[in-house]
């Protein structure tokens, strides 16, 4: 069986493309191809991601708890069940994910446990022709992208320290800056029948857009497809918010708490007239700068592919009062019933994920199935 194996990079539209894949999935099959759903009590999970996969390869499960072995039975079984020739598994956690950086002080050490991640992948797509894409984004903006999402989610995902620099940052994410090496290892280990390497930036996108340029990369037909990739997915927070989460970061809060309040600053964020774009510090910019010099040339050496910097965006320092503004809006909009509701299902749903995972799964089930409905009646 052909399998396309798309590992990332985050912050390259891969939400997108995985929702997209979703959404689709139905259609996709009567391509012959199998965008496969994690299952529970036979219900999909509809995690759109197969980041839980990868996880599971390289040893430690999620949710939904489901082993390697487990994904594999129910992968390649549905796969000759419907009788497909193409399977797409797309996971940012394959080129980062585990061994998780923040868990490995030596970079040394995190590239031993990452090969092992790899080999680990070779030996469950086994007896299979593997094509491998990845999308990466020029060092200095993946740097800061990365910043922001982890802002964004200490303490759901992200285990570091809220008082940590941008410099500190750069260092403790430098083994995820060396793309060759960690392209090399896959070339090695993995020995895919094809690597496609996309340089991520928009202007070159074809239709300037992750979704078509991934379809057209991997040859699905997407004229036959329902749902189109319209809404915002994993929408990122303008600067100001970012630093009300910056703040927020250095208390302990409740998981129920944090998702309720990135859920109240991304709609602030929307009214916003602040860009999302996280600005380095000049000590971190330098850094990385320096780093995607040196890792261009052996980029070119050993796949032909440059990823060149996207254009710099000047913007004006960010004002205290305008963080200060922020903070006050945020603490007002937090005030209101409609987020103290939407802290209580949030504990809810900590509680069923839990404890009563069928029936999480039923309930995310059905919202997806609304999410369906709302795309057929936006065509």
């Amino acid at each position: 069986m052909k399998i396309t194996l798309h590992i990332g990079q985050s912050k390259t539209g891969t939400s997108a493309i995985q929702s997209f894949l979703t959404l689709n999935r139905d259609a996709l099959v009567q391509q012959g191809i199998l965008y496969p759903a994690v299952k529970v009590w036979g219900m999909p999970v509809e995690a759109g991601s197969h980041n839980a996969v990868a996880d599971a390869i390289a040893g430690k499960t999620s949710y939904p708890f489901v082993t390697a072995q487990k994904y594999h039975e129910a992968f390649f079984g549905e796969a000759a069940r419907l009788d497909v020739s193409h399977m797409i598994l797309s996971a940012e956690h394959f080129i980062g994910g585990e061994p998780r950086i923040w868990d490995v002080t030596d970079h040394e050490d995190h590239y031993k446990a990452y090969r092992t991640k790899i080999l680990r992948t070779a030996e469950w797509l086994e007896g299979h022709d593997v094509d491998l894409i990845v999308y990466l984004r020029p060092h200095a903006s993946w740097l800061a992208s990365s910043i922001a999402q982890n802002i964004r989610t200490t303490g759901l995902v992200a285990k570091i320290d809220a008082s940590m620099t941008d410099m500190q940052f750069f260092h403790m994410f430098l083994p995820l800056l060396r793309y060759e090496k960690l392209l090399s290892a896959w070339r090695e280990i993995l020995c895919p029948r094809k690597i496609t390497i996309v340089p991520y930036r928009r202007d070159t996108l074809i239709n300037g857009n992750s979704v078509d340029d991934f379809i057209a990369q991997v040859g699905i037909d997407g004229s036959t497809l329902p749902y189109a990739q319209k809404r915002e997915v994993n929408s990122s927070l303008t600067r100001e918010y970012l630093e009300v989460q910056r703040e927020l970061n250095k208390t302990p809060r409740p998981k129920s708490e944090i998702r309720t309040s990135i859920k109240c600053l991304e709609a602030l964020s929307r009214s916003s007239s602040e860009p999302t774009s996280y600005t380095l510090s000049p000590d971190a910019k330098a850094a990385v700068e320096q780093i995607a010099i040196e890792d261009n040339a052996a980029l070119t050496r050993e796949f032909g592919i440059t990823v060149e910097p996207e254009p710099a965006r000047d913007y004006p320092a960010l004002q205290i009062n305008t963080v200060a503004a922020a903070t006050a809006r945020f603490r007002q909009e937090m005030s209101l019933p409609y987020y103290r509701r939407m802290r209580l299902i949030m504990e809810l749903k900590d509680i069923l994920r839990r404890r009563a995972l069928p029936l999480h799964t039923l309930l995310h089930r059905i919202k997806r199935a609304r999410v369906a409905h709302m795309q057929r009646e936006t065509r």
